[in-house]
This record gives structure tokens, sequence and C-alpha cells, in this order.
């Protein structure tokens, strides 16, 4: 059973140039992609989403995953993989100006667990993909499917729980139709709350892009703690092209200190900190339950992962007019999901 646990906000349609802020005018409501490592531990079992979703003019999803054949090669899915879809998105119900818009996915990753080999992997996905994705009409009528922002995917459902699943929807199509089993979205009124879970982390700043506005400098170690969370994974430069790069560095190094942080907790007191884990999992929206905490918090201790499971789209960020825009390498792409969720065939 899907969980939403938020106050039902009015229901509001936008044309896909109101969403996408322009690079000059947006603020520093900037994306959140903070919940990774948290949520490994809350994924539960739900009925795979996607063979519901509603059919549109584009018959393509359809396509058969399970095998594939590439330069003469035979590939066959990797079945024990559950994909958990993550979504940051740039609002907050404490913002009297925003609080009743949509708003787009500013942040978005995708956490496989392998429960064959016991790995942990994190796809980080630009919000700013050029690809593929289900657009309506005020109506909530379907326009069929075009390139757009994939941020956008989200903005053109009608709550929470919709944006989910168009958004995955897209991101399934984008990665050649591999299922996305489950979901978890957080605004930015969260932050402060999944850093309280484990108090402060001690990360090295990977790159110079807050030493103007913070005095963090390349190499420095500092404290991330409620008060200043934030700071370090939401904020970058909008008047600096393709800084959503040097944001996701600075997210990747606070990936790897929360989850080396989750698991000592977890070893230590494990139903005290899926208490508070829950504590938070009320708050956003999710098809994750409680009663599922427990067998993922086992299997996060049992699992391995380390810096170098982090992957991202390939492709390279080309700058217009208004919006940065995140052009995928196709065939690098489709050589990524081959190697990340298929074995091949001997």
């Amino acid at each position: 059973m899907t969980t939403t646990i938020k106050e039902n906000e009015e229901h509001k349609h936008h044309h896909k140039h109101h969403h996408h802020h322009s690079k000059k005018k947006r603020n520093q409501r900037i994306g959140i992609a903070i919940i990774v490592v948290l949520v490994a531990v809350l994924v539960v079992s739900l009925v795979y989403t996607m063979s519901n979703s509603k059919k549109s003019k584009d018959d393509s999803d359809t396509s058969d995953y399970h095998t594939v054949v590439y330069k003469g090669k035979t590939y066959t899915y990797n079945s024990s993989i559950v994909s958990l879809y993550l979504l940051g998105v740039d609002k907050t119900k404490t913002d009297p100006n925003r609080k009743n818009e949509q708003g787009q996915s500013d942040a978005i990753d995708m956490l496989l667990m392998d429960r064959k080999n016991k790995t942990i992997k994190v796809i980080t996905i630009p919000r700013d993909c050029m690809t593929s994705i289900e657009e309506f009409d005020g109506e909530g009528n379907s326009l069929g499917w075009d390139t757009n922002h994939l941020a956008l995917a989200y903005a053109y459902g009608d709550d929470e729980q919709s944006g989910c699943m168009r958004s995955m929807r897209a991101t399934s199509k984008m990665l050649s139709n591999v299922p996305i089993n489950y979901y978890a979205e957080m605004d930015m009124d969260n932050i402060a709350k999944l850093q309280a879970i484990v108090g402060d982390l001690q990360v090295t700043v990977p790159n110079n892009s807050l030493k103007k506005k913070f005095g963090w400098s390349k190499g420095q170690t500092i404290t991330i703690n409620e008060s200043n969370a934030e700071n370090y994974v939401r904020y970058r430069d909008i008047n600096v092209d393709f800084s959503p790069g040097t944001r996701q560095e600075r997210q990747k190094t606070y990936y790897q200190a929360y989850y080396e942080k989750l698991t000592k907790m977890l070893k230590k007191d494990f139903n005290g900190t899926i208490s508070k884990m829950y504590s938070l999992l009320k708050t956003v929206t999710t098809n994750l339950s409680y009663d599922t905490l427990v067998d993922f918090g086992n299997m996060l201790l049992d699992y391995s992962f380390d810096d170098s499971q982090y992957y991202n789209i390939p492709g390279k960020y080309v700058s217009g007019d208004e919006y940065d825009e995140y052009h995928i390498n196709k065939i690098k792409l489709k050589e990524m999901v081959l190697k990340l969720y298929y074995t091949q065939e001997k």
C-alpha cells in the first residue's frame, strides 16, 4: 500500500515553461539529493508500480527488458536487483509563496540493491537530462511523449505521488525500460530532520564551489550538522554554468559519510536507529512502510557499499539561452545499463 503522509495540496497543473526556472531568475531554492543512504534501509514490498501506469501515445515503454541483444551478445536481466527512486523537490511547505506548487524534481538518484551479489550501487541522474517525458495539458490530458528536461516529468503530476510515478516512468524509459520498484520524495523542510538522525558528520570538501559563499575550501575537513547541512548539500551558484556537477560531488561525500555513520548506529542500537528513521519516514511521500525496516536494516549491514559504487548518467552539459541542458551519450548509457542491470549469457 502506498503511504503518502503529507497535507493534500491544491492540485495545480502547469505548462512546462512555468515549471523550469530561468538560470538568471531562480533564487537559491536548489535541490536536496540527501536521502540515498537513509532510504537504503527503508525499502518495502510493493507491486511493480510501472505496470499500472497510464498508457500514452508512445507505446515503446512496453518493450521487453528481460533479454537484450547488443553487438551480437545476449544479456539477461538480473531480477535480484531492487531499484529505489529518490527525488529531492524544489519546494517547501513553510514557504508561503510556494507551498501550493507542485515543484520540480531538483535532484534525482537511484539506489540499486543487488540481493544476489549483496552490493549497493547509486546512479546520479542530472535533473537537466534531455529525455522523453510524458506531457499533460491543464486539464490533465496526456499530450504524448516529447523530449524535455527530466525534472519536468515530476512537475506534470497532479500531486507528489503522481509526480513520482511520472518521473519514474520517464527514467525507466531512459534506462532501456528497466523496472523501478520503489520511490521516496523529500522537500526542503526535511534536511535538518535527516541530519538530526545521525548527528554531526565529518566530510572532506571535494571542490571550491562553496569557498566564496561559505569559506569551505577544497580538501578542508568540516563538520556537517543540522544548521549547515542544507548549505552543503543544496547550495550552488546560479550564475555559474553547470554548477549542479560540483554540487553532486559534494553530495557524494555527504552520502558516504552518512552511510558510514548510519551503519555504526545500526550496529550499536539497531531498534533505536530504526525508530528514528521511521519518524522521518512519516514526513515524506513514499511507498515505504515500517514493516520491512528491520529486514532492510539487516541488508544494509550485510551489503557492501563504497566510494567506487557511484555511477553518473554519461553525457555532457550544454548551456542554452535560458536553461542548462544535459545531453545524454546514448551508447555509453546503454552499456552502463547492461553493466549494472544485466548478466551476459555464455
